[in-house]
């Protein structure tokens, strides 16, 4: 062994610190030390001193300021490597042997997590404690699957006194059940049950977990206890919920995995998503739209000199908006975005409303649709089908072509007639071979060209770009044709000038924020760095769900706090109301106060009624991504079986 190493060796050994040493070096000599002891395992050598180099490292590390840690982990890795390799050799001849390389397995192991995912501060030189803060703190599904599938064996982690995390998981799940249960009729959030029973999913379903028989058996008589005495005839439980929910579990715990049956029911169930529409509900929409004629009648309709046209996907269940563009005399180009109105025929305080309110949003599967409202309603009514007059709120922009700047913004609610609806695919070949039609040919040609404007204007973060396209753009990198260049960038600018207007006048309204502090900004852009290094493919989608986890999530507010993704001081949500609520929310709020003038009773209402949807909505949005993720999965699992 050189001399260096000697001389740190000895440090170590007495406890003394090693502050004379850069710290770049010394975590090169303490790793360097590390593989050479472990190569040269001494049977009558104490080694318990070497676990203070797990502690060192990253206490080192948090002084240095943009450190690079590949190098770290590529060094760790090959230690990593050849322990795997010794250990199998001698955990047949000395246990003693054995045991110090496993433990300093899991140290290894700990200490490159706590690098990958950036939480040093969280690592105190053990894996337990790392996970700890993972599963029961950070509470991040993504980031805890892809530690079980790097270290399969941390599932069967225990503490000091040997509490396993499997334990304290099903301990959560089992209170979080009886939590949510006692809660539910106050319609609060089942977000807490849902993560513990996410994290059950990825601990029972991995080969490695292994339960105590003992433990499984008082486990399931626990649930079997607490089913047969709890008062049900307290009005306050929900009996359905808390059945369901334990049996579940005790299901679970009997199979040791998790079913790979798909029911359906039991999804929407387990994410309490609404599917049919009740009777009464069906009702209600045929009454509210058989009205349909008589509102059109009392609104003006739009310019006949405008040509409109709709650009959707081929497989659209509804068409919600709409475009229109005209060069004016001064050069600057005036682009209509004209957005379908249900609010203006279906009332706040109407059961469809109260309906759509609990869906918060329409969600689209593979095979099918659960819709927001009714067919009647979103579907065959107030889609804006072409050659007939439909309910519209119309945002027009004025945007002067040198500056990118929107230099006038107006709003109406009109009838209007659409020319022509469009796939994706028409406008790109039309884009390339105009149509014989010529007002169709200069409406696009014109709305090409007001897109690029726009592109200049909304200078939309890449990153973020990438990480909320479609799973189908992902792999092939970022696919942004013409015609969705053209839609997207229409639909940001209108709900952009909204969110601006609403903001300025001081009027209640839902914006969509993206904040990101200081710390997050930094670490964004180490991630953004690494997805631009990174060419290859598969790569690159094995760290994208965990990088996805950790960017920041967009959510509602009626407190503007712009929108770091977008690079945006306003967003908001207006040009969806078929498919979501806060767009409906916000057009009431547009029609009350930039087109009405309210009373204060109804100002003080609507402002009340979108904050707390706004909560709500926020608080709905987990519970019906994982039920749509585990319905695609459940999907492929029954066709694998068939197959």
């Amino acid at each position: 062994m050189r001399n260096e190493l000697i001389v740190i060796d000895d440090k170590l050994k007495r406890g003394e610190n090693l502050e004379e040493y850069k710290d770049v070096k010394k975590i090169d000599l303490l790793i360097e030390l590390l593989e050479y002891k472990i190569r040269n395992y001494d049977r009558n050598e104490d080694y318990n001193y070497l676990s203070r180099i797990f502690k060192i490292i990253p206490d080192t590390l948090l002084k240095l300021k943009n450190h690079d840690s590949k190098e770290i982990i590529s060094g760790i890795n090959a230690i990593h490597y050849f322990l795997r390799e010794r250990i199998e050799i001698e955990k047949e001849n000395d246990r003693e042997v054995s045991n110090f390389l496993k433990d300093t397995i899991d140290n290894i192991e700990a200490l490159t997590l706590a690098l990958n995912y950036d939480y040093l501060t969280e690592y105190h030189g053990n894996k337990y404690s790392l996970m700890e803060f993972l599963i029961f703190k950070l509470k991040n599904p993504v980031m805890i699957e892809d530690a079980i599938k790097r270290f399969p064996y941390i599932v069967n982690l225990v503490d000091e006194e040997g509490k396993s995390l499997f334990s304290r998981v099903v301990d959560n799940y089992i209170e979080s059940a009886f939590l949510y249960s006692v809660s539910v009729k106050d319609n609060l959030s089942n977000d807490e049950i849902i993560y513990y029973d996410s994290i059950l999913a990825l601990f029972l379903t991995s080969k490695e977990l292994y339960i105590d028989y003992l433990y499984e058996r008082e486990t399931i008589k626990n649930i079997e206890y607490i089913l047969d005495n709890t008062d049900f005839s307290n009005k306050k439980i929900n009996q359905e919920s808390l059945v369901f929910w334990l049996d579940l579990l005790k299901e679970n715990l009997e199979r040791k995995e998790v079913s790979n049956s798909f029911l359906y029911e039991d999804l929407l169930y387990k994410y309490g998503i609404r599917s049919n529409f009740p009777i009464v509900i069906n009702k209600e929409a045929k009454r509210i739209m058989s009205r349909f004629d008589s509102a059109i009648n009392c609104l003006e309709k739009n310019d006949k000199e405008e040509f409109v046209i709709t650009i959707d996907g081929d497989d659209a269940y509804e068409i919600d908006d709409a475009l229109s563009v005209k060069k004016l005399d001064n050069g600057n180009y005036l682009l209509g975005v004209h957005i379908a109105n249900p609010t203006r025929i279906i009332e706040d305080t109407n059961l469809i409303f109260d309906e759509a309110k609990k869906r918060t949003t329409s969600i689209y599967l593979s095979d099918r649709t659960i819709s927001m409202y009714p067919d009647i309603v979103s579907k065959q009514t107030l889609s804006l089908s072409a050659d007939k007059y439909n309910l519209a709120m119309l945002f027009y922009l004025e945007i002067e072509p040198s500056t990118c700047d929107v230099v006038n913004f107006s709003v109406f609610e009109k009838s209007l007639k659409v020319n022509k609806n469009l796939t994706y695919d028409n406008v790109n070949s039309y884009l390339v071979n105009k149509p014989d039609d010529y007002l169709l040919a200069k409406t696009l040609e014109e709305l090409e060209i007001v897109s690029e404007i726009l592109d200049k204007r909304l200078k939309i973060e890449d990153f973020y770009r990438k990480l909320y396209r479609s799973t189908n753009d992902k792999k092939k990198g970022l696919v942004f044709t013409k015609s969705k260049k053209v839609v997207e960038l229409a639909m940001l600018i209108a709900n952009y000038q909204a969110a601006v207007c609403m903001n300025k006048n001081n009027y209640p309204f839902i914006y969509r924020n993206h904040k990101v502090n200081q710390e997050e900004a930094l670490e964004i852009s180490n991630i953004r760095q690494l997805f631009k290094e990174e060419d290859d493919v598969l790569r690159f989608e094995k760290h994208f769900n965990v990088l996805q986890s950790m960017y920041p999530r967009a959510y509602l507010s009626t407190l503007n706090e712009g929108h770091f993704g977008l690079g945006l001081s306003h967003y908001s949500h207006v040009t969806s109301p078929l498919r979501r609520m806060e767009d409906n929310l916000n057009h009431i709020a547009i029609r009350k106060f930039l087109l009405g003038k309210p009373t204060d009773k109804e100002a003080y209402y609507i402002e009340e009624l979108l904050n707390r949807e706004a909560n709500y909505i926020n608080k709905r949005r987990k519970p019906i991504e994982d039920f749509s993720n585990y319905y695609e999965l459940g999907k492929r699992l029954v066709k694998l079986k068939k197959d």
